[in-house]
This record gives structure tokens, C-alpha cells and sequence, in this order.
């Protein structure tokens, strides 16, 4: 039967350790290979622009295994609907390879944790687990205590496999790109180039550079509307006493970014994407004004009201109701304001046909209770 070993994590990036562990683990127990599986949406690491998009880890985790023969990897968790499971792959690579003897590689200090997982009686069911531990960050009390409970509630079959430094991390990594460590010693040199290619991890991109980019990235009447939504930004910043305004107009230059690549409401939560992974946003406000900028969400942030108000009312919009009124209500009252738009954009949607987000409806019904609807 074939023994493979399954190297699981968000791999952003993977590195040599990673590689450095499955080959530990291949020595000890004889596999005879090991797949790497990148998450998708991780029920323990929600996505909100803190994690890289899949295509990009995906892309690096084929780059960085393809010239050893020893590994392979699998997109099934990316492929997948919703939030990713362990429990749920171990099932249907059990099914799809009836013929395979599955081994689990974790870090030793995620088998305290493990107990809380989705179905952990499922995870250990269809797989034995490897414990990669490092002597210097484990207390050994408290493993054998949990390895005995694993064992004695789910009846896991634990290997603990010791490794010598591995002083690096993701993060750690990242953060070295940041600070211009590129080529990383920690990469491959395939893995290198890839994240210099497409901008990941950098330091932000200034606003020339931006601009420069959407220019060539969107259509020119795009562009001109995004110039309008700065101008209409810096006056509500300015008028509401928004004390960040150089963030005002960064959330505004980038909030179509992803208009040319996406539809009417896909494009906003794939532009904050874009400008984390390709301008260097990693500010989580900016970031969060892009993406709810066309649907809203109850309890905006200020910045987020801004954003959101400022690509209705921008001086080139000509063709919804009231613009004129909402122009000067906006500038003494967001949250009224909002709710004007999206009574004027719920109403045209309904008499039009068209799909209405429900999203747009939460944020209407949140402001319509908040708003003070009784002036004027």
C-alpha cells in the first residue's frame, strides 16, 4: 500500500523548511511521497486581505516542489466550497484513493488545539499523525499529556518526529520581503522570482506608481471617475474632520482597481486583494473601504462611509436621483446619506429586474434604523 504524508497549511509563502520536514518525515516512517495541500478559506483564518489569494500560493507551492520528485500537491482544499476541513479532505482523498495509507504532518504545538478541530475522530480515523516538534519550543509534559489523550479519546496513531532548527517562519519571511530580502535564502530562487513578478509582500507602491498603473489597468472613463471619487473623498474628509486624509485618497485611487477584472460586485472585495497583493496596501481600513464599497456593510467604518458615499455622488455620476440633495446632505450626514443611496439604488434594482445583493439589503435595513430619517 502506498504511504503518503500530507503537508497541509496556507504556505504563504512555502519555504525550504517545509521541504525540510517532509523529507524528515519520509525518512522516518519510509513514504513515498508527500502532497502538499494549500488551504482555501481556513476556518481558523477568515480572509478579509490577510491572507494571499490562493492562485498565488498555489502557485509558488508548484514552483517550489517541481524539481523534487519526492512531493507532489493537491488543490482540493482550494477548490472547495466554503470553509476548509481537514476532516473533509482526509474523507475524500480516502475515497479517491482507496489504496493509500494517509500520515497527517503537524506542528507539534497544533495537537493541544487539535481536540477543538471539526470531527478530529474523523482526522484520525483515516489518518496517523506526525508530530513535527522542535526540542527547544516543546515541553515534553505536556505533549506526552496530550498525545495520550488523542490517543486514548480518538484512538490517533502518533509518530513524534524531532527536528533540529528551523528558525524561520511565513511570516517571518514576509516580513523580510518587506524589507527588501529578495532573493530570500528561505526560497526557492523559482519561488523568489515569482513574488518580485507579481508585487507580493512588497513595500506599497506610492501613489504616482499607482496612478500610473490604473491608467494602463482601466478603461479612461474609469480612470476619470476614480479622479472625481478622490475629489469628492478629500471633501468629505475634510468636511467630517477625518484626521487620516492621505487614506481617504489611497482607499479612493484603488477602489475600481479591480473594475476591468471582475464584475459589477465581484470587482470591490478582489480589488482590496489587489491592492494588498500588488500595491502594498496592508493598511486593514484601506483595505476594507475597497471591498465594501459597493454593497456597504452595517456599522461602517468612517472611512468605509466615505468611500462608499463618495463613488455614488462624484461629480461625473449624472444620472441617479437626487444627486444634488445627496451631494449636500453628505457632507453633514453619512449615515442618512447612505441610507438615501441605497433606498434610490434598492429602488431602481427592483423596478429593473436585476439581482440585488443581499448584502445592500443588510446595510439598508441596518441604516434605515440608524439614520435620522425624520429631517427633511
Amino acid at each position: 500500500m502506498k504511504k503518503t504524508g500530507i503537508l497541509g497549511g496556507t504556505f504563504d509563502p512555502i519555504h525550504l523548511a517545509h521541504e525540510r520536514i517532509g523529507h524528515a518525515a519520509q525518512e522516518m516512517l519510509g513514504l513515498d511521497e508527500i502532497m502538499v495541500i494549500p488551504t482555501g478559506n481556513s476556518y481558523f483564518k477568515t480572509v478579509h486581505g490577510n491572507v494571499t489569494s490562493a492562485k498565488h500560493r498555489l502557485a509558488m507551492v508548484r514552483l517550489s516542489i517541481q524539481n523534487d520528485p519526492l512531493f507532489t500537491y493537491s488543490d482540493i482544499e482550494i477548490k472547495r466550497q466554503g470553509y476548509t476541513f481537514t476532516a473533509d479532505t482526509l474523507l475524500e482523498l480516502t475515497r479517491s484513493f482507496p489504496d493509500v495509507k494517509w500520515y497527517f504532518i503537524l506542528g507539534a504545538d497544533s495537537l493541544a488545539g487539535m481536540k477543538t478541530w471539526f470531527a478530529p475522530e474523523v482526522i484520525c480515523r483515516h489518518a496517523e499523525l506526525i508530530l513535527a516538534t522542535r526540542e527547544d519550543q516543546c515541553d515534553k509534559a505536556e505533549l506526552e499529556t496530550d498525545i495520550k489523550y488523542m490517543t486514548e479519546r480518538y484512538g490517533a496513531v502518533i509518530h513524534v518526529l524531532p527536528l533540529s532548527d528551523l528558525p524561520v517562519s511565513s511570516s517571518q519571511i514576509r516580513e523580510d520581503i518587506y524589507n527588501g530580502i529578495l532573493p530570500h535564502p528561505m526560497l526557492e530562487p523559482a519561488v523568489s522570482q515569482y513574488i518580485k513578478e507579481h508585487g507580493l509582500y512588497g513595500r506599497q507602491k506610492s501613489e504616482e506608481e499607482i496612478a500610473a498603473s490604473l491608467k494602463k489597468r482601466i478603461k479612461p472613463s474609469r480612470f476619470q471617475h476614480t479622479l472625481g471619487v478622490i475629489e469628492t473623498a478629500e471633501k468629505l474628509a475634510a468636511a467630517w474632520h477625518y484626521p487620516y486624509p492621505e487614506k481617504a485618497r489611497l482607499a479612493a485611487l484603488l477602489h475600481d482597481c479591480a473594475k476591468s477584472e471582475s464584475d459589477a460586485l465581484g470587482h470591490a472585495p478582489l480589488g482590496a486583494v489587489i491592492a494588498r497583493e500588488e500595491y502594498g496596501v496592508r493598511d486593514p481600513e484601506i483595505l476594507e473601504a475597497i471591498r465594501w464599497h459597493t454593497t456597504g456593510h452595517p456599522d461602517m467604518s468612517v472611512l468605509e462611509k466615505m468611500i462608499f458615499i463618495a463613488d455614488y455622488i462624484e461629480p461625473g455620476r449624472d444620472r441617479a436621483p437626487h444627486l444634488k440633495a445627496l451631494r449636500e446632505l453628505a457632507l453633514n450626514d453619512p449615515d442618512k446619506t447612505i441610507y438615501c443611496i441605497l433606498e434610490d439604488t434598492l429602488s431602481y434594482l427592483r423596478n429593473s429586474g436585476a439581482c440585488i445583493d443581499a448584502a445592500s439589503v443588510e446595510t439598508y435595513n441596518y441604516y434605515k434604523n440608524h439614520a435620522d430619517i425624520r429631517k427633511g
